[in-house]
């Protein structure tokens, strides 16, 4: 009785420690394809080359092997409008994530990627970047394009969920009132504020930061001249 329960836990270790080595591998084949991309991607500057055919092959390879540190989550089978909301909220953020990590990986592992810091604010991606960058910022903006292009696919899936015409008036209805707010918060905010009482605006809110994000993106000094021209027009206003 003693020796079974011993090779019972036995078992149970040696199952641990496969599915540790497993993904001990993965992550390992994961960081190698991206030093490779990098790599590919400085080789393709110094060429003067596309940069968009090198840095292809990384999100390729990566995507389509899985190495996704947040990976989709499965649409419920459901007719429970609660459950789709949730799903649509939760699947929004892991998407947002996923696009945080992917942009800090190519900040982390580039050396002259490594200076440009980036901030989401106003449902938009803004970065910082140095003024001696140079041709090196076209070619990490090729690179944020492509990450917001692979995420795209996971976002269409999103897009399925059409609202009936009731959630689409108190949809409406709550547009309205963030309209009306002296500094109106921005739709990402509002899905985070709207998660535990409202699934519904969640959903939305949190749908329509993701659409922005994954296709809006600037640099801190643009954005803020574009704050600034708005706070002239907001000054001449009646």
């Amino acid at each position: 009785m003693a020796f079974s329960k011993v090779l019972k836990f036995g078992g149970k270790v040696i199952k641990v420690v496969a599915d540790f080595q497993e993904t001990d591998k993965i992550g390992k084949e994961n960081l190698d394809a991206i030093k490779t991309a990098v790599d590919e991607v400085g080789y393709v500057r110094d060429e003067g080359k596309n940069p968009l055919h090198s840095t292809m092959r990384k999100f390729t390879h990566k995507k389509r092997k899985g190495h996704l540190s947040f990976p989709p989550i499965p649409q419920p089978e459901t007719e429970n409008n609660e459950e789709l909301f949730e799903w649509i909220y939760k699947e929004s953020m892991n998407i947002f994530s996923q696009l945080r990590e992917n942009i800090k990986e190519t900040c982390e592992l580039n050396p002259q990627y490594r200076r440009i810091k980036f901030r989401i604010y106003d449902d938009m991606l803004i970065f910082h970047v140095p003024s001696d960058l140079g041709d090196d910022w076209g070619y990490f903006k090729d690179n944020v394009l492509l990450e917001s292009f692979a995420l795209q696919s996971r976002l269409e899936k999103l897009n399925r969920y059409h609202f009936n015409n009731e959630e689409l008036n108190r949809i409406t209805e709550a547009k309205e009132k963030v309209k009306s707010l002296s500094h109106p918060p921005s739709n990402f905010s509002l899905a985070n504020r709207f998660y535990k009482t409202d699934k519904l605006l969640a959903a939305y809110f949190s749908r329509e930061s993701l659409m922005k994000l994954l296709f809006k993106f600037t640099t801190e000094e643009e954005y803020e001249k574009v704050i600034i021209n708005q706070r002239q027009i907001d000054l001449k206003k009646p």
